[in-house]
């Protein structure tokens, strides 16, 4: 594993922000989408409504189908267990903030700050996973993250944390769009945002690192990697839409300018909502 260089100054590269409408999706069989559930018996979201979440820590042997949704916990602090389709070349690094939110409103559905999780870039998602994810007071969750909100006690949060781990992933078909920001002086912060579309609307997962991390050199290295891998292993493109991949693939690295008073990054030419069916790819079969 390696770690991403610090800041640095690289020449002027304008990316129009406009995240408030998706970008063409491709379509899913109706049969490949989870059943509704049942109103006479209510029952916990849908993984598949959720990018980030809480998953018991246990031992035993796990197959691809147990991390489709949320990675599946490694018995080490701050880790998932990979899988053959991430690669050798997995980037690591580490963010002191995660939020997911949802919707044209962006409402906050999670919120966990003063934290420190580890962040894998690898051949087929970006993965997060933190232990000390709750310290009685920097965690906020609602029923996509699929949990209760904090109670406030730093006791009764090490209690409810105990065999758990938060843990999250984005996989790369998944991807509508990526920015970045970089801290400027006393404000700002290094600031990632990744923009999926699950059940019909949008979610923001935004990780904010340490000032010595550069995030427009991750969200660089999170687009080239989407794009390869989607050249790689997805079937039925256009041509349009191939090209377009291509150029992602090897897209010039970001520059994000205070000035321009948005974000840099890129919109995908198209993406697959969160499913069973792209959660698959990458797997042969």
């Amino acid at each position: 594993m390696s770690e991403f260089p610090e800041p640095e100054h690289k020449p002027r590269l304008v990316i129009t922000f406009d995240d408030a409408e998706p970008a063409h999706a491709a379509s899913l069989p109706a049969a490949s989408l989870p059943a509704a559930p049942s109103p006479a018996a209510p029952a916990p979201p849908p993984p598949d409504y959720a990018i980030c979440g809480v998953r018991e820590v246990l031992e035993g042997t796990f197959d691809a189908e147990d991390g489709y949704f949320l990675p599946v916990p490694g018995l080490e602090t701050d880790t998932v267990l990979l899988e053959p389709r991430d690669g050798a070349d997995v980037r690591r690094l580490h963010c002191n903030e995660i939020v997911v939110k949802a919707g044209e409103a962006n409402k906050r559905i999670l919120r966990a700050a003063d934290i420190r999780a580890q962040v894998l870039l690898t051949d087929a998602r970006l993965t997060i996973a933190c232990t000390k994810y709750d310290k009685g007071g920097g965690w906020v969750g609602g029923p996509v993250a699929m949990i209760a909100l904090n109670a406030g006690s730093k006791l009764l949060a090490a209690n409810r944390r105990r065999g758990k781990m938060l843990v999250g992933q984005i996989r790369y078909p998944w991807i509508h769009a990526v920015y970045a920001q970089n801290k400027s002086g006393w404000s700002g912060s290094e600031l990632l945002r990744v923009i999926v579309k699950a059940r019909g609307q949008l979610l923001r997962l935004e990780l904010t690192f340490p000032k010595d991390v550069d995030a427009t050199a991750i969200a660089t290295e999170l687009i080239r990697r989407t794009a390869q891998f989607r050249l790689a292993h997805e079937p039925d493109r256009e041509d349009a839409e191939i090209k377009r991949l291509h150029e992602l693939a090897s897209v010039p690295p970001l520059v994000w300018r205070k000035a321009d008073n948005q974000l840099a990054g890129h919109q995908f030419p198209s993406h697959w909502p969160v499913a069973h069916r792209s959660a698959r790819f990458g797997l042969g079969t």
